[in-house]
This record gives structure tokens, sequence and C-alpha cells, in this order.
């Protein structure tokens, strides 16, 4: 990253957007979930998304740490903005989601 932001100041700028884009879009992704998901099922549902997040990046360090040597650094890259995109398309599956508002 830090060929993209040559100083702290300009990483600042550039990032800060991002940054306080990310409350906003967890306190949407969790309302969809609780109007998706029935009551009975939150405490699994959740304990299985807890469980996802934190296996994440364990599991993403060990993946890189044998991609990297055998394939180098861009397809790891590319390993990992796919791997961004799994649960995006698997969302489109899921009808809720597509008829939800939040």
């Amino acid at each position: 990253m830090l060929f993209l932001f040559p100083t702290i100041a300009v990483a600042v700028v550039a990032l800060t957007p991002l940054g306080l884009a990310g409350e906003p879009m967890t306190i949407w992704a969790q309302t969809l979930r609780m109007n998706i998901i029935p009551a009975a099922l939150h405490g699994r549902a959740f304990a299985l998304l807890r469980l996802v997040m934190q296996a994440g990046a364990p599991v993403g360090s060990a993946v890189a740490g044998l991609l990297l040597p055998i394939a180098g650094m861009a397809a790891a890259i590319a390993a990992s903005a796919a791997a961004i995109g799994v649960p995006g398309l698997a969302g489109l599956a899921v009808a809720g989601l597509r008829r939800a508002e939040a």
C-alpha cells in the first residue's frame, strides 16, 4: 500500500472515507440479517457469522503462506480479491436478500 500513498497525510485523506463507510454498512448488514433470519435462529446465525469472521484471518494467512512462494504476490492478491467477492455472489442466490428493505 505504501506505493499508493507516498505520505501518511495522503493515506489518511484517502482511507478516511473508507473507514467512515464501514460502520453504517455494518449496521445495514446486521439489520438485513435480523429481518431475514427467523428469530429462533438468530443466535446460531450470528455465532456462525462470528466464527467465519474470526477464522478468516488465520485461514487466509495460512493460504497466503502456501500460495506466495508458489504463485507470487500478484496471484495471492487476485485470490484474495476473488475470495472477497464470493459472499456477495452467494448473497445473490438468497431471495430474501434481494427483496430485503432496510
